[in-house]
């Protein structure tokens, strides 16, 4: 078997590390090892063996995977450690880190968040962002400058509350079909929640919770 994810204890999918349009998913062994398994484009994995592309990957709490945060055309990874350091990390479109693998220090005090999204181009300007929410449900929007730096002298805004009703919640992309930004919300009961967005950061749904949003259980 090429592929146990018992043995990882944090697995999240990168696109086209390699240069090559394909995706890869990186895996992290509970001694801080980073590997990557590269996708063959067919539905399996490109070689027999995963390549170690890092070490001391266990200094994160959490590890959010961005698309072109710095402007160059290349993913990014930003690892948040229990200090609430947030650090970026930039592949060289070749299967190799620029800078030598050595994360930049981007952010600080980022533990004040319990989940942390990266839902893409939230506002339809072109430039990647970071959802925060902290333990009072109170979500806030940290956009990238296109750059590697923050809009607004990263100074967040308040975008949602009450998002601590959800056990799990995420960024998937545009779900309903509408090719626009949407999250969806676990509450602990197993109800599911659709949050819908105009494509300029604006919720469809006027309030959450409220049945304009789409319910499954």
């Amino acid at each position: 078997v090429l592929f146990r994810s018992g043995g990882f204890t944090k697995l999240f999918r990168v696109m086209n590390w390699d240069g090559d349009g394909t995706p890869a998913i990186m895996a992290r062994t509970p001694n801080g090892l980073l590997y990557k398994y590269k996708s063959d484009g067919a539905g399996g994995f490109a070689a027999n063996q995963p390549t170690q592309v890092g070490s001391s990957w266990n200094i994160f709490t959490d590890i959010m995977v961005t698309n072109n945060w710095t402007g160059d055309g290349h993913p990014n990874i930003l690892g948040r450690k229990a200090n609430g350091d947030l650090l970026l990390y930039t592949s060289d479109g070749h299967g190799g880190w620029l800078n030598g693998g050595v994360g930049k220090l981007v952010g600080t005090a980022w533990n004040q968040f319990n989940t942390i999204l990266t839902p893409g181009d939230w506002l339809g300007a072109g430039h990647q962002a970071l959802i925060g929410r902290n333990p009072k449900g109170e979500l806030f929007l940290y956009e990238s400058d296109g750059a590697g730096g923050w809009l607004h002298n990263g100074i967040a805004i308040k975008i949602g509350s009450a998002w601590d009703q959800f056990k799990i919640f995420m960024a998937v992309g545009d779900f309903s079909g509408d090719n626009k930004v949407d999250v969806i919300g676990i509450q602990p009961s197993g109800v599911m929640k659709l949050y819908t967005t105009d494509g300029h950061g604006v919720w469809q749904a006027p309030e959450i919770g409220r049945a304009s949003c789409r319910e499954r259980v």
